[in-house]
């Protein structure tokens, strides 16, 4: 059966989560049940490395729907303007899915619904992979609106039913994932939603799973200063900045910690602004910056200490289990799903959300306590490998997708 894989993001530089875990899946399917292909909407690194997998891409440009994000009374009607709006890419999208012979759909990310109208329109059964939890008002460019947002939303929400604007769900998909428990929640209020939706934590990367499973992972020793890492895209709903805050509070107690701030950022002004921020701090011996990174492993392997600083709640939070995968102790902000991954004092430490402070606290107490980071690095990396495997991963996805069919 050929499997349409719908990317919603293909930027020129970097791939994201959701990204890696579509190519996961239509890299590790069953060839002999699955003939898997990648649609975008535009050129961009993830279609280079699908074909650098043996995946057969294709091009075809068509708007992203943010309203689910957001929802409220007005959301139905926002999604039938949309699909108005965008009636020449579905009517190119459904002539697509008819010339490949397109058995199946599967689109990443809660703002990817053209192709799942395509596939509606077209008779096309659908597995939608949802990565986000609702109100990401942290990810708001614009200061005044952000707060805006973060007040009025929420209660105007104590005001309304929570399920309004989440019915169009369950009708563009035959079967939904989501990446957390904590995700759930917010996603499926109703009972329709509910049957539909299924809690599958994504794996991980299997470059990263082959390596950590491979090695045994080092631990500093006493006299040896500690290495810092953050990993990921670079932004302040990411919270870069926190973790920079946290580095010149740890600088001012001790000079035998280093950081390594790994990632690229989509905005090349705020990169440029935490560059400006070191010089300005003096930590220019003590932070590196990497730049975009398609192969992490290095700054993994080179790491004692990973933190998640993200402000905005995390779906999930892959940056922690690949961290854990090669025995890093994590600090990571209490958001999103991050306790249904660590748990405290025994696999990573959770901090207060925003608050730098508490993150150099207890990043200096591990200076002290390289003992703690055998302990809990130990302990992670076995839950980690356990829990994430990649191979298992695909095979759960492979029965959704089953079960989706007419004859699942």
């Amino acid at each position: 059966m050929n499997v349409l894989f719908c990317n919603h993001l293909a930027s020129e530089r970097l791939v994201a989560g959701a990204e890696f875990v579509l190519l996961t899946i239509a890299g590790k399917v069953d060839r002999h049940r699955f003939k898997p292909l990648l649609l975008s909407n535009r050129e961009g690194r993830v279609n280079i490395l699908a074909r650098a997998a043996g995946i057969e891409t294709h091009l075809l440009p068509f708007d992203l729907f943010g309203g689910f994000l957001f929802p409220g009374p007005k959301t139905g009607r926002l999604l039938a303007r949309f699909a108005a709006s965008q009636e020449g890419a579905l009517r190119e999208l459904a002539s697509l899915m008819e010339d490949q012979k397109i058995g199946l759909v599967v689109a990443n990310s809660i703002v990817n619904v053209t192709p799942l109208l395509a596939a509606q329109r077209a008779g096309i059964p659908a597995v939608w992979l949802i990565h986000e939890i609702l109100h990401p008002f942290p990810c708001i460019a614009n200061p005044l609106r952000r707060a805006l947002a973060t007040f009025l939303f929420p209660l105007r929400n104590l005001l309304r039913r929570g399920s309004e604007g989440l019915e169009s769900l369950s009708s563009l998909a035959d079967r939904i994932v989501v990446l957390s428990e904590r995700a759930r929640e917010e996603l499926a209020p109703s009972r329709e939603l509910q049957e539909r939706m299924v809690t599958v934590p994504p794996p991980l990367r299997p470059e990263i799973f082959a390596a950590a499973s491979q090695e045994e992972p080092r631990f500093p020793g006493e006299e040896e200063e500690l290495v810092v890492a953050y990993l990921g895209v670079l932004s302040r709903h990411k919270g870069t900045q926190d973790f920079l805050s946290a580095a010149a509070l740890v600088a001012r107690e001790t000079r035998r910690v280093r950081f390594i701030v790994a990632g690229g950022a989509m905005d090349p002004r705020y990169e440029a602004s935490l560059r400006k921020r070191v010089r300005r701090l003096r930590l220019d011996d003590l932070v590196t910056f990497t730049g975009f990174l398609e192969d992490p492993t290095p700054v993994y392997r080179q790491a004692h200490v990973v933190c998640l600083v993200s402000l905005y709640d995390e779906p999930f939070g892959m940056v922690v289990t690949e961290a854990m995968a090669f025995g890093k102790t994590v600090v990571a902000y209490e958001t999103g799903a991050v306790r249904e991954i660590l748990q405290e004092g025994e696999t990573g430490f959770i901090v207060p959300k925003g608050d730098p402070g508490a993150l150099a606290r207890r990043i200096l107490a591990l200076v002290k306590e390289r003992g703690v980071l055998r302990r809990i690095g130990a302990n992670a990396r076995k839950s980690s490998l356990a829990r994430y495997n990649p191979s298992d991963y695909v095979q759960r996805i492979e029965r959704i997708m089953e079960e989706a069919l007419p004859h699942g």
